[in-house]
């Protein structure tokens, strides 16, 4: 009997020992960072901390503690979030002190300001706790924060043309942080028919209809300056009329590839007719100075125009009348 009754107690030890370890594992309450997947300089990013308790009922305390990129502002936050010094945020909430713990699955989040000067990846940090899970836990999800510089090719053309015109065409170009971009390449496509005259800044004529421009510093390229106009010239057919659409795209190393070019992307061909003499009436045909005489001319539209006398060998005799439009 006394063999058996030791076995019982081993057995009863090692239950003990079971139900022990279990009681001492720690909640798995976390929080998660959210952050955009990209941002340009000078905006504001919102970030996002997702909530998740293992047993919201039993959480007493809660305590999360954010750390953005130097230099970067916080601009404020959800929850009375505190800005504790510059570059931190915290929350602190507890139960006992009249806190309101949040619901399992609440988002805290925060606005921070990108450096209008940014470029490059940014590291975000955060640690949290809860009486449940522990001190000094990591918070999880994304950690970096990619900032593209804006970097924007706008075209403008002219109001409208004529057939036969050659027209210029004006390609303005603004860098987030020109000190960063290293490739610039940008490419225009031209209405179908129309020829392309020549180019400002090097402009390459790779095929019929379609103008590049390819440069590359670290082969020796000059990247333009920011506020840069490239321009190029382009005939209109002689038989064009109706509505034309231009298109182009570009890329940098810092803003990315098969961006499209901006502004104006239509140009109307105007083929309205000449004015025509509407109405021409002098009133006396001969006169003898001083007399005078009324001379009536009338057109169709505004145009310029210039009323004068000469004599018979074309010499001018007096400019009457003269307007340019």
């Amino acid at each position: 009997m006394k063999k058996y009754s030791m076995v019982g107690m081993v057995l009863v030890v090692l239950l003990l020992g079971v139900s022990t370890a279990v009681a001492t594992v720690a909640a798995t309450d976390t929080v998660t960072r959210t952050l955009p997947e990209t941002v340009s300089p000078g905006d504001t990013a919102t970030v996002s901390l997702t909530i998740n308790f293992d047993d919201q009922t039993a959480v007493d305390r809660l305590v999360i503690t954010e750390t953005v990129p130097a230099g970067w502002e916080i601009v404020d936050a959800s929850n009375n979030g505190i800005l504790t010094r510059s570059g931190k945020i915290s929350w602190v909430i507890i139960g006992m002190l009249g806190g309101t713990i949040p619901a399992d699955g609440a988002v805290f989040t925060y606005n921070v300001t990108v450096p209008p000067d940014a470029s490059g990846t940014y590291p975000f940090s955060g640690i949290y706790g809860t009486n449940t899970a522990g001190t000094n836990l990591n918070v999880l999800g994304d950690v970096n924060l990619t900032v593209c510089p804006v970097d924007t090719i706008t075209r403008t053309l002219p109001e409208t043309a004529f057939p036969g015109d050659t027209v210029t065409v004006s390609l303005a170009i603004d860098f987030g942080n020109q000190n960063t971009v290293h490739t610039f390449v940008l490419a225009e496509t031209v209405p179908a028919g129309w020829e392309i005259v020549d180019a400002s800044n090097s402009g390459i004529l790779t095929r019929s209809g379609k103008i590049s421009w390819v440069i590359i510093g670290t082969l020796g390229g000059t990247i333009p300056a920011d506020g840069a106009v490239f321009t190029y010239n382009v005939t209109v057919p002689p038989d064009a009329s109706g509505t034309y659409p231009f298109s182009g795209i570009y890329g940098t190393n810092t803003a990315g590839t098969n961006l499209n070019v901006l502004g104006d992307a239509n140009l109307t061909i105007d083929t309205c007719d000449p004015p025509t003499l509407k109405t021409y009436t002098i009133t006396n045909t001969t006169i003898t100075p001083p007399q005078t005489t009324d001379i009536d001319v009338r057109f169709s539209e505004q145009v310029s125009a210039t009323i004068k006398i000469e004599d018979t060998l074309g010499n001018l005799i007096n400019r009457l009348y003269h307007s340019s439009g």
